[in-house]
């Protein structure tokens, strides 16, 4: 098990890993933006390693490896590599500066997972993962299979425009009000809402939405997983509703986990929600860092937890930092969209760490038989094996 300072700086540099991968992309809030400066005028040291990896030249360099890294082994082999090229520079370097070499390096490699996916690659990388289809389910039960979209997806004049700019619904006679985006295993997509508010769904995820809020209020109904950054109107609340969960802001960014057979979590980044109870018709607020658990009969309350861990999916991560085997499983499924099967009962482990998301499977299997999981891989069905022995002679 990790020490708690060993922890802290993982959990550092994954943070300042997304606040440059988002800077770098200018998709950064003002918040986040601020926070990097804040990091920045620390000391000259962190300015040092800002100004590294913001050198498009040295970052593709390193980006060429990390791609070719095909098992866990391999990812710490190039981590240590780069901690010892920065020794070697810190060294020789006439600068009376010295750069926390450990730290320095965890960040870099970090950075390199997530720009790998949300800034080199960018997000059709992403979605080309999944051999399926997005579709639209429109309210008269019709489909619209979209076979070519890589980008975001953006809600304009009662009409939904693709990346290069085609409308999506142009044939189909009368325009519906309200649409219902499913996006299958393996993929993941962002879309702007007519309000200017974006969500990021993640794979296995739906959300059903009108293609105009109506004057008074918006609203929304989300199945699985998606983050939620929300334009603030004073006038005109933001509601999600989830089962039997309500979230109602005004403006805001959480990130709300809600698939079937799971409990509700909602995980507040910024700025304050309220959460409903249907069942009991109860209500909590979340503050920042805050994440509020509904169980299946309606018992809900909040925790603090670890933000980044939690929304580390829309940064192209899994984290299974306090996730159960059974929960860092489903997110593997879902992500890779493997058929998960489990032969005997779920085994009694835990995987720890993070993968980056498209990686090599390869990293999947590194990372089950260390903790001495049997399992088979047929095609895209994943199956545990945790078969105990009968005693036959009773």
């Amino acid at each position: 098990m990790m020490d708690q300072n060993t922890y802290e700086s993982e959990k550092q540099a994954r943070r300042m890993a997304f606040l440059l991968a988002a800077y770098l992309r200018k998709e950064a809030s003002e918040a986040e933006i601020q926070e990097l400066l804040t990091w920045r005028s620390e000391n000259e040291r962190n300015e040092k390693l800002f100004e590294t990896l913001s050198d498009r030249k040295n970052i593709n360099s390193h980006l060429l490896e990390y791609a070719k890294c095909t098992s866990a082994s391999s990812y710490r082999r190039l981590s240590q590599r780069i901690t010892a090229e920065a020794r070697c520079k810190n060294r020789n370097s006439k600068n009376l500066l010295k750069l926390n070499i450990t730290a320095a390096a965890a960040i870099f490699v970090a950075f390199l997972g997530i720009v790998f996916l949300v800034y080199h690659h960018t997000s059709s990388e992403v979605n080309r993962r999944g051999s399926d289809q997005l579709r639209f389910v429109l309210s008269d039960g019709s489909t619209i299979v979209l076979d070519s979209v890589n980008g975001t997806l953006n809600v304009q004049k009662n009409n939904i425009v693709d990346q290069h700019g085609r409308q999506l619904f142009a044939n189909i006679g009368e325009t519906p009000n309200l649409v219902y985006l499913e996006v299958p295993a393996g993929r993941q997509q962002e879309i702007i809402l007519s309000d200017g508010s974006h969500v990021w769904l993640n794979s296995l995820s739906a959300l059903k939405f009108p293609l105009d809020f109506a004057e008074k209020d918006r609203k929304v109904e989300l199945k699985g997983e998606g983050y939620f950054k929300i334009k603030h109107e004073n006038n005109r609340s933001f509601e999600v509703k989830s089962r039997s969960q309500r979230i109602v802001v005004l403006g805001t960014e959480f990130n709300l986990r809600a698939f079937p057979g799971e409990e509700i979590r909602t995980t507040l980044v910024r700025g304050r929600v309220s959460i409903e109870n249907n069942k009991k018709k109860k209500s909590l607020f979340l503050h920042p860092g805050e994440q509020s658990i509904m169980t299946d009969d309606g018992t809900t309350y909040k925790r603090s937890v670890d933000v980044d861990s939690e929304i580390a999916w829309r940064y192209g991560v899994i984290s299974f930092n306090r996730k159960t085997f059974a929960q860092s499983m489903d997110e593997i499924a879902r992500a890779y969209g493997f058929e998960l099967q489990y032969h005997g009962p779920i085994p009694n482990h835990n995987l720890s760490g993070s993968i980056h998301i498209g990686a090599n499977p390869a990293v999947i299997e590194v990372l089950l038989r260390s903790i001495g999981v049997d399992f088979t891989i047929n095609g895209k069905r994943l199956i545990i094996n945790n078969r105990k022995e009968v005693d036959t002679s009773q």
